[in-house]
């Protein structure tokens, strides 16, 4: 768990309106008599947003050429494959192979043409993206201090619960390095590509003996999505003034010190495809959870039913710090500061 410092002066606007509230007064009678209050509601989030950091030198999954000039070995490829099969690799051929591509054979040599990606270097980016609004509950308890003029003083602790999720879809050019390994066809006649073979140790067979060629690099269009699920939990603490407002009809300013516990998973799956033919994949993820710290402030009108209860309805404005997820180049960074959340719900005075 990572613990984020809260930052200097976080508080100060908020309280300051906290304080002006308590000392106001107002011209209207304070509610009846009541010690403890508790509401519980739906919240929408806007305002919040992911951005996402993708840069640097980075690994490959879809792909491994494996080591040349062993036999016995399995061989991925952008472009086919040279594995093993059921026989082992009996007397050095298998049947598990396959290609992609009629270039990719030379009748002239009897062989074989393989690329496979090592790596794939990618310019520093960052993109920011949301996709609110946002929906989570509200719940928030709290008790009567002292009757100040014709308001209440008093305070609260609250809660939110919102679950989010975020995407970075967009296409990028990068970098690739690949190696080129070949295999002799041992004069057999190679079926036509595309072609994938079995494990069965029947059919054509090839030798799994692989020769590297070269080394290259090359440019490569990447796609696919790089995704953050985040569940937030937040907690706040601070004081607030009520205030009659006459009839049915009452109003409350709050404010105070606010704790996040964000809870998230980063993920991606991305895809590169090659001008000349074959692609590769790489994929993963990382799950953490982050501990954040902010403030609140939040505006409420309450109309009483005959069911002693309260409909309220809000806002409510959040300043916290960012939550970042993953990390070796690629980041989701949560960005929960400057957060305004609208509420409405049932309060009951008690």
């Amino acid at each position: 768990m990572n613990i984020v410092s809260p930052s200097p002066r976080l508080f100060r606007s908020l309280m300051l309106g906290a304080a002006g509230a308590t000392l106001a007064g107002g011209a209207a009678h304070a509610q009846g008599d009541w010690s403890k209050r508790f509401r519980i509601g739906l919240v929408t989030a806007i305002n919040v947003e992911t951005e996402f950091a993708f840069g640097g030198q980075f690994g490959v999954t879809g792909s491994d050429p494996g080591q040349p000039g062993v036999p016995g070995l399995n061989h991925v490829y952008d472009d086919g494959y040279v594995r093993l099969d059921d026989t082992g690799n009996a007397g050095g051929f298998t049947s598990n192979w396959g290609y992609e591509n009629p270039g990719q054979y030379d009748a002239a040599s009897g062989t074989l043409t393989f690329r496979g990606t090592t790596s794939f270097t990618q310019n520093s980016t960052r993109i920011r993206t949301t996709e609110e609004p946002y929906y989570g509950v509200d719940l928030a308890y709290g008790g009567r201090l002292l009757d100040i003029g014709t308001g209440v003083f008093g305070w609260g602790f609250g809660f939110n619960v919102l679950p989010m999720k975020f995407e970075d879809r967009a296409p990028r050019t990068v970098a690739a390095e690949r190696v080129v390994h070949r295999f002799s066809t041992g004069g057999i006649v190679v079926p036509q590509a595309p072609y994938q073979g079995g494990l069965s140790g029947q059919g054509p067979v090839i030798s799994d003996l692989a020769q590297e060629i070269s080394r290259e690099s090359t440019t490569g269009n990447l796609t696919g999505t790089r995704q953050m699920e985040a569940l937030a939990f937040e907690f706040r603490l601070g004081p607030n003034m009520q205030w009659h407002l006459g009839g049915r009809w009452a109003a409350s300013l709050g404010a105070g010190a606010a704790m996040g516990v964000v809870s998230g998973d980063f993920d991606f799956n991305e895809r590169i495809d090659f001008a000349g033919g074959g692609f590769t994949t790489t994929r993963g993820g990382d799950s953490s959870t982050e501990l954040v710290f902010g403030g609140w402030g939040e505006a409420l009108l309450y109309y009483r039913t005959d069911q002693e209860a309260e409909l309220y309805v809000g806002a409510q404005y959040s300043i916290m710090d960012d939550a970042t997820f993953g990390g070796s180049g690629r980041e989701a960074r949560l960005k929960l500061g400057n957060g305004i959340r609208f509420l409405a719900g049932i309060h009951w005075i008690f």
